[in-house]
């Protein structure tokens, strides 16, 4: 059952039960679920992605690795790497979860990677799963880090506008494409800024992501005109 997955992390486990565990939702209604290695697996990220980002960044203070770090082990974050492994497909769930697609939501498959990052942790220690983690920052989320996917430019849109006493940017969905397990949502941006209207869109897998698009690209549209 696990051997796509083992595979595609390069880790054989010595006791199959920690894996197990962590691929047990609550749903599934086994006498244990992930939900513990959760809790545990949350905390070695922490320290993993700290020390990382520690030795990568010498030169940020507190705040700026603590905003990093935070997008970095954030639900959007882990489920991108989670889908990378295909954790979803090996995830226990009740009957109806699997039908409802539970697992391919965001926060589920977040969930069970802190869950494995738990038990690789209690089954080969904290220099594998080091490694682990580490090789999907490198690979994975870190270039998009490099893109600034880690920024929240909803917010800062909106700071600008507050600072120079503009209406606050209004967001509505234009359209949505694809299948319903495949959608894309396109959403536009409006802000009025020195008197003029701008308007602007962005798309993503989710409302959200679609809206920090919009937001990224407003942004831009906005220096540009400024310079």
């Amino acid at each position: 059952m696990y051997d796509k997955l083992l595979n595609s992390i390069g880790i054989q486990f010595n006791n199959l039960q920690y894996l197990n565990e962590a691929m047990t939702h609550a749903s599934h209604g086994s006498s244990m679920n992930n939900e513990r290695l959760e809790f545990f697996g949350d905390a070695v990220l922490k320290l993993v992605v700290s020390e990382y980002l520690v030795n990568a960044y010498p030169d940020y203070n507190e705040g700026q690795l603590t905003q990093l770090r935070a997008w970095l082990i954030s639900d959007s974050a882990l489920h991108i790497v989670a889908k990378s492994i295909a954790l979803g497909d090996c995830l226990r769930l009740s009957k109806s979860e699997r039908r409802n697609k539970a697992h391919e939501r965001s926060s589920l498959l977040a969930n069970a990677f802190e869950a494995l990052v738990g038990a690789i942790y209690l089954d080969q220690g904290l220099p594998v799963v080091q490694s682990f983690i580490v090789d999907r920052l490198d690979a994975i989320l870190m270039p998009l880090v490099q893109k600034n996917y880690h920024v929240d430019h909803k917010s800062e849109l909106q700071e600008r506008m507050q600072k120079s006493r503009s209406d606050l940017p209004v967001y509505a969905v234009v359209r949505t494409q694809g299948t319903d397990h495949n959608k894309v949502f396109v959403v536009s941006v409006s802000v009025v800024w020195n008197g003029q209207p701008y308007r602007e869109e962005g798309s993503g897998r989710t409302k959200k992501v679609a809206e920090q698009s919009a937001a990224q690209a407003m942004i831009e549209r906005l220096d540009n005109n400024i310079q």
